[in-house]
């Protein structure tokens, strides 16, 4: 059982709990040693390293809810898809509504090239056969849903939380496909970004997800209280998260990751680069890193060259935050290389050419002992050891573990049944199981219930916070306990969420890799 917040462009399972620097280190290498000692990295010459073409993380849309997500047609125009955001959800469901009715009354006049100007929901329900367009419906209902539970729809509310990971853990889409459909008399174009909008999607409504890396927690707050002495966050207590819920990953595991991950493992994570409320995923493609003198900020060089005895440092404003073993410090500028969203467009072919990057830099302090062993991390605004102005760094950092691919609820569903896009799938056959898994009601432990009954419920907070911050207790297992406790409420568990099947999914990224 997971808990899940499939509002937004959010992802926060049950890694709300507490963890351990160890266990946030052995989740991240998968089983591999990862590197620490600071001078050893710096022996292996990887002050920068982006990942090879064959696994970077491909760009895609975060399909914006106040654009009307995947179930929007889009065009090929920047102006026209930002226009279409700022005009929010509802002008997005007149339009979809109003696409429908249009498309299921001349559908079988339609020229190819009109077909493939669908939405990708669209074109999902045509490749199964749902003339209903049972999807794209319970998709639109589901956007509106969200509206009227959270009051209105943010600009960055979406699915970034599944295009990162989709986009690490699925083919790049390189090619268009055209793909039979209405018993063969037709030929549907799917396009690169389509199959991106449905893998990402799937991604973010995953089911089977029990179990990710990740290191840090979401913070719900606008404007995160800074200590105007140290500028650092001053952490939060909250009844619906651990106490420390805006301090975020440590900079010292986000240096480790990375370093190990992107230059070491050739693997990707996700990135939620905002540290205050907005959720903003990005995969990560690549690094640099700088050292410089704490005693003289304006000096970069070797790490033998920057590093110097905490005793010696002229002015120390985190003197009450040093880590009590630390016996040398080292100042950092990484600058991060992401992967970066960016609107759809109606193309053939889709390359890494194709991509979009977003840098972002973040620096930190890191406590080191006498052995380069590093000890603990500390944000900062500046180089300048006693600047204290406005903060960036990330929230939370996380990842799909290798391998992993999401499953429908109803998996039964779809069980046994072939999947052959190439010669149109049968539709007596895929049919009930589309239609039924696009309207599913299922039973899901949705974060935001969650956090609407814990704030309402008398006696409920207590029990949630002593369940969410307890030690040595599985991150699954807390998520049952939080499941069984709100079912012994009678609180109502049904939530709309339009399952997209994922043999279909993954099947076009098969075909068109």
């Amino acid at each position: 059982m997971r808990l899940s917040l499939l509002v937004g462009c959010l992802v926060l399972s049950t890694q709300v709990f507490s963890q351990t620097f160890q266990q946030d280190i052995q989740e991240f290498s998968e089983g591999t040693v990862f590197r620490t000692n600071i001078y050893e990295i710096e022996s292996l010459n990887i002050q920068r390293s982006i990942l090879p073409d064959n696994v970077k993380p491909w760009s895609g849309s975060y399909w914006a809810n106040r654009a009307g997500g995947i179930g929007v047609r889009y065009k090929n125009s920047n102006l026209r898809e930002n226009a279409r955001i700022a005009l929010g959800t509802g002008n997005a469901r007149r339009e979809t509504q109003s696409n429908l009715a249009e498309l299921q009354e001349k559908l079988y006049e339609l020229t190819e090239e009109q077909l493939g100007e669908l939405s990708p929901a669209e074109k999902y329900d045509l490749l199964v056969g749902d003339l209903n367009f049972t999807f794209t419906k319970q998709l639109s209902l589901k956007i509106e849903e969200n509206k009227e539970h959270w009051g209105a729809t943010t600009f960055w509310t979406g699915i970034c939380h599944g295009w990162a990971p989709a986009s690490i853990h699925l083919p790049r889409p390189s090619k268009m496909l055209r793909l039979p459909i209405l018993g063969g008399t037709r030929t549907l174009p799917v396009y690169p970004d389509d199959i991106k909008a449905m893998g990402s999607f799937l991604w973010a409504n995953m089911a089977n997800n029990s179990e990710q890396m990740f290191s840090g927690n979401r913070c719900n707050q606008k404007y995160p209280k800074v200590d105007r002495k140290t500028g650092e966050i001053v952490p939060l207590i909250n009844f619906s998260r651990q106490a420390d819920e805006c301090g975020d990953t440590d900079p010292l595991i986000m240096h480790l990751v990375t370093v190990n991950r992107i230059a070491l493992m050739k693997r990707s994570f996700v990135v939620e680069i905002d540290f205050n409320s907005p959720v903003n995923n990005h995969p990560l493609s690549g690094y640099e890193l700088k050292f410089f003198n704490l005693n003289d900020h304006k000096k970069d060089g070797t790490l033998r060259e920057t590093i110097v005895p905490l005793s010696s440092l002229k002015k120390d404003i985190l003197a009450g935050s040093r880590h009590p073993k630390a016996t040398h410090v080292v100042g950092v500028e990484m600058k991060l290389l992401l992967g970066h969203w960016q609107n759809p467009k109606r193309s053939d072919i889709n390359t890494p050419a194709d991509d979009s990057t977003l840098e972002d830099t973040i620096i930190y302090q890191l406590d080191l002992d006498a052995r380069g062993e590093p000890l603990k991390g500390h944000w900062r605004s500046a180089r300048n050891p006693n600047s204290i102005g406005k903060l960036r760094f990330p929230d939370f950092i996380w990842n799909d573990y290798q391998g992993f691919r999401p499953e429908e609820y109803y998996t039964y569903l779809s069980f046994g049944l072939e999947v052959d896009l190439a010669l149109g799938l049968n539709q007596q056959q895929w049919l009930p199981a589309a239609q039924r898994n696009s309207a599913a009601r299922i039973k899901l432990s949705n974060e935001s219930r969650l956090s609407h009954h814990l704030s309402k419920s008398e006696g409920l907070q207590d029990r949630a916070k002593e369940i969410m911050t307890a030690q040595n207790v599985k991150r699954s297992e807390a998520a049952d306990q939080l499941e069984d406790l709100l079912n012994g409420l009678g609180i109502p568990q049904d939530e709309a969420n339009p399952m997209l099947l994922s043999k279909v999914i993954l099947g076009l990224f098969d075909l068109a890799k």
